[in-house]
Formats: structure tokens, sequence, C-alpha cells
């Protein structure tokens, strides 16, 4: 049977079904990016946050995923390395539970340290992976 013999019914069904099929995948992606721009957004009205001789001074998103920048204060002794502040940031962030809500719902981090005394970029990214979080 060909699509000029099918019924009006069966095939306003069957295209209604490839719609929600293809329209559920791009549903998951839209409702992630509008779940990272919301974090983001929160994260980015508590801004700047200061710590260990590093500043959170910036959160935004790029689809699903937010991106987050830290400097080191310029004349600050910090007490960790770029590095070792990184690892005790992610450590953190994982066992935070909104945090864990997000990277289940398909949320990524990407946080960046820009040493202002070397001139560095060190970078982490976070996901259900990084933080051992098993997809239900």
């Amino acid at each position: 049977m060909s699509i000029k013999q099918m019924p009006g019914r069966v095939l306003i069904s069957l295209l209604l079904s490839v719609t929600g099929l293809l329209s559920g995948c791009a549903s998951h992606n839209e409702n992630a990016s509008l779940l990272a721009k919301k974090q983001a957004q929160n994260i980015s009205q508590n801004l700047p946050i200061k710590s260990a001789g590093y500043t959170l001074v910036l959160a935004q998103s790029s689809g699903t995923t937010v991106k987050m920048t830290i400097i080191s204060e310029a004349g600050a002794q910090t007490t960790q390395t770029p590095d070792a502040f990184l690892t005790s940031y992610q450590r953190q962030m994982c066992a935070d539970p909104t945090v864990k809500l997000m990277l289940t719902e398909g949320i990524n981090y990407s946080i960046t340290i820009n040493d202002t005394r070397t001139g560095n970029q060190y970078q982490r990214k976070l996901d259900r992976t990084t933080c051992g979080i098993v997809k239900a």
C-alpha cells in the first residue's frame, strides 16, 4: 500500500507518531538547555563567590552545559594549586544534591580557572560519569 492509498486517519496517526518520537528527543534537549540556562542564572545571582584565593566570576549556559569561570585573586596567596582547587571543587559539586539532579537531567558543567598570576588556564568537565552517577 503506497502513501497515496493509505486512509487519511492512518496516515495522520503515522505522521503524528513519527513527529512525536522526533520531538521527544528534541524536547528532552530543549528541557535540558532550559535547565542549564536557569541553573547558570541561579549561580550568577550569587556572584562573585570567593573561596581559598579564587573567585567564581561568571556562570553562563551553552546548550546543556553550565560554564563557570573562576579567577585566582590578584595578589592573594592561594592555599591550593589550581588543580587541587578544581579537584576539591569537583568533589563538593558532585556531592551537592542540586548538582546531582541537574546531572541526571542531562546537564553538564565546565569549570575553568584563569590563573591571573601565571596566565595559565585549567579546566574540568563534570558529567554523570565524573561524578559517579549511574544512569537509571
